[in-house]
C-alpha cells in the first residue's frame, strides 16, 4: 500500500501492454473519490477468434450452461480444467456458477464481501493453487491480461465501495 493509508493497486485495462498505478484515499466520502486513470496508449489488440471465444465463455458462465463454458474451455487449450478456469474468472466457486444458471439470477456471481465468503475463496485458491498453475501456462496469452484487469476492477470497485457491480455488468454487456 501506498502511505497515508492508501490503497494503491496496479490496473491494466482491456488491451494495455503496461500497468497505471492510482491510489485510493479511504478518508474522503464517496461522493468526494475521484478515480482517474491515465491513459498511456499502449495497446494489445486481441485476436478475433479469442475475443469470440472470450464471449461464449462469458454467455456460458452466465447462464451457467457447464457445456458452453466446456467447449470455451477447450478452444483455449484447458477443457479438463473448464470448472476451474469459470471459477479463476469470476472470482466465484462452481457452484455459485451453476446457482446462477439454475436460478437465472447472476447475482449468485457476485462476490459476497464477508469473511466466510474470503476465506472459501482463499481456501479454494491454496486447495488448487497447482492446477490454477497448470490453466495460467495453459491458456492464451491475452486471457492472462484481462484475468488481470478483472483482479484489479474488482478490487478497485470493493475499494469504492461498489464490489461486483460495474465491471462485471460492462464485461457481461460486451460479451453478450
Amino acid at each position: 500500500g501506498g502511505g497515508g493509508g492508501e490503497a494503491q493497486l496496479v490496473l491494466l485495462d482491456h488491451g494495455s501492454c503496461l500497468p497505471v498505478p492510482f491510489h485510493i484515499s479511504p478518508y474522503l466520502p464517496i461522493s468526494q473519490v475521484q478515480l482517474v486513470l491515465l491513459d498511456h496508449g499502449l495497446y494489445r489488440d486481441l485476436p478475433r477468434a479469442f475475443a469470440l471465444t472470450y464471449s461464449r465463455l462469458w454467455h456460458g458462465v452466465v447462464l451457467g450452461d457447464a457445456d458452453a463454458i466446456r467447449e470455451a474451455a477447450e478452444e483455449m487449450g484447458v477443457g479438463q480444467y473448464y470448472p476451474l478456469l469459470a471459477a479463476m474468472l469470476t472470482a466465484r466457486p462452481w457452484t455459485d456458477i451453476l446457482r446462477a444458471g439454475d436460478t437465472g439470477d447472476a447475482r449468485a456471481l457476485h462476490e459476497k464481501g464477508t469473511a466466510a465468503d474470503k476465506k472459501q475463496i482463499a481456501g479454494y485458491a491454496a486447495q488448487y493453487a497447482k492446477h490454477i498453475g497448470i490453466v495460467l501456462d495453459l491458456v492464451p496469452r491475452p486471457l492472462l491480461l484481462l484475468f488481470k484487469t478483472n483482479d484489479c476492477l474488482r478490487h478497485a470497485e470493493r475499494q469504492l465501495g461498489a464490489a461486483g457491480v460495474g465491471s462485471f455488468l460492462i464485461t457481461l454487456r460486451y460479451c453478450l
